[in-house]
Order: structure tokens, then C-alpha cells, then sequence
């Protein structure tokens, strides 16, 4: 969950054959609805717990990677012509970090671009789980029928919620989405890989997320928490993931780099080109 006085903003990085910038960021985000049902995120084998303990500080998220990149690409295509990958997980524990290594990793492994979507652009501390019909609706079911997705953040630069910008999503050979429930049963069938990262030590987690969106979201991440651990509970999502991982104490998530554009989204490409970058629209 992000606090509306603070985003989270990962900043740009190599990621060798291109560049990697990475998702949107309105001042403020969360994670996505409560949902029910069966059904895996995906078919093969039981999850691989992989990562070290919390007073680890083994290569466990990166090694993950580079297993999460050859299952998803190793997978057929679950929404139309277009491989999902998401990253689930309690706030605070590193999902954003884990899901720049993990497109890493698939450019390496061949494909031609990847797309990193952050769900928390979607989000409010009062609705953290609403966001996901208009995400469903006006992404996920355009790109696989490969269209264009659709959808519009939500804009914290005064300090309070509202519509903010568009981001147009093209269709791309890979999309990564992370955040918290965006892993929920309604994605199970269509995402190809769901990996679950998730920091052990609880206070831990909080202190980051504190750390990341400051001070003053103390009190609502530490509510979130509680919410979280409902949602996840209800829909059991650690229990579908394809791939565990548990980063040790020397994991650190990305830092917020306050300043950037509150719409700054652009997709992570094999190559310098425009192909599936995402453009941004202004609502007037």
C-alpha cells in the first residue's frame, strides 16, 4: 500500500540488451479487491519455495528470477497472445524490486519486451481492493483480444484521491503486473506464472513500507496489514503460487524517488524502440 504523501517510485535501471523503466506512480496506491474461488494461477508443478531465511543474505530473489523467467516462457500464453506473469504478496516485502529482476531475466531469456504494470497506481487506502473489475475490464480482456488496454490511475498530488490519468497499455509478448491480491483467483487460467514474495518478519515489513511512503502512513499501513492478511487468507493465494520466495534481511525494496511524474509509465523493451511502451493521456 502506498501513502497518499509518499509514492513509491523505482527508478530507472539497466537491464542490459535495454532499458528498464519501470510503472506508474501516483502519489499513493494499494493493492487489489477481495475475491473467491478456486482455481491456479497456473498448471505444472506445486510451488518452489525459493529465497533464504530472514537472516539470510543468500542470492534467493535473483536466482527465483531466472526460474520464474524460463516457467513463464517455457508456458503457453494465457490471455490471448500475451504472457502473464504477476507478483502477490504482503506490502513492504520487495514485490516491485522482485518483478524488475523477474523482466530482467525474461528479456535475457529471449523475449523481444516486457511490460511492468504496478497495480498500486489503481488504488486508495479507503477502496485497496476495488481497483481490480477496471483493471480486468479495461486491460486485461483488451490484450486478450489483442487490443490496446485502457485504464485510469488515480491521481494523489493534492493529497486526496481522485481520476487521474489514462495509461494505454499495447498488446505485448509479455506483461509482468504486481502488487498486492493482483495474483486474486480471478486471474487463475489466464496468468501463466504467479510468484508470491513475501519478507517473514511482519514488523519488518511494516518498517519498510514506513520507510518508503514516510512517517505519517504509519497508521494506515499498519491497518492494511490486517487487511491483507484477510484477503490473502480468503483467497489463499500463497498456496497457488508457481514460484515462493522469501528474501532475506539484505533484500531491499525500491526506494521512493519523490519528484517524478506522478504518470511516468513506460514498459521495459528488449530493444530502443516504442514497441509496447505505454502512453500516458491526461484527464481533462
Amino acid at each position: 500500500m502506498r501513502s497518499p504523501g509518499g509514492a513509491r517510485w523505482m527508478p530507472d535501471a539497466s537491464t542490459g540488451p535495454g532499458t528498464a523503466s519501470t510503472g506508474p506512480g501516483p502519489a499513493s496506491t494499494g493493492p487489489g479487491p477481495a475475491s473467491t474461488g478456486p482455481g491456479p494461477a497456473s498448471t505444472g508443478p506445486g510451488p518452489a519455495s525459493t529465497g533464504p531465511g530472514p537472516d539470510s543474505a543468500g542470492p534467493g530473489p535473483a536466482s527465483a528470477a531466472v526460474s520464474a523467467a524460463r516457467l513463464l516462457l517455457d508456458r503457453p500464453p494465457g490471455l490471448g497472445t500475451v504472457r502473464l506473469g504477476v507478483v502477490d504478496g504482503p506490502s513492504g516485502s520487495g514485490k516491485s524490486t522482485f518483478a524488475q529482476l523477474w523482466a530482467h531475466e525474461v528479456l535475457l531469456a529471449g523475449s523481444p519486451s516486457v511490460s511492468v504494470f504496478h497495480t498500486d497506481v489503481l488504488a486508495t487506502w479507503d477502496e485497496p481492493f476495488e481497483w481490480w473489475s477496471r483493471f480486468d475490464t479495461g486491460v486485461l480482456g483488451p490484450l486478450a483480444r489483442r487490443c490496446s488496454g485502457r485504464v485510469q490511475a488515480t491521481d494523489w498530488s493534492n493529497g486526496t484521491p481522485r481520476p487521474g490519468s489514462w495509461l494505454d497499455l499495447p498488446p505485448t509478448p509479455v506483461l509482468i503486473a504486481e502488487g498486492v491480491s493482483c495474483g486474486r483467483t480471478e486471474v487463475a487460467g489466464r496468468a501463466s506464472v504467479l510468484v508470491w514474495v513475501e519478507l517473514p518478519d511482519r514488523r519488518e515489513r511494516l518498517e519498510r513500507a514506513v520507510a518508503r511512503d514516510g512517517e505519517q502512513s504509519r497508521r494506515y499501513l499498519t491497518t492494511w496489514q490486517g487487511d491483507e492478511d484477510a484477503f490473502f487468507a480468503a483467497d489463499r493465494t500463497r498456496h497457488r503460487a508457481d514460484v515462493v520466495v522469501e528474501p532475506g534481511r539484505s533484500w531491499r525494496p525500491a526506494s521512493p524517488a519523490r519528484g517524478r511524474s506522478p504518470v511516468d509509465h513506460r514498459s521495459i523493451t528488449g530493444r530502443p524502440s516504442a514497441v509496447c511502451r505505454a502512453t500516458l493521456h491526461e484527464t481533462r
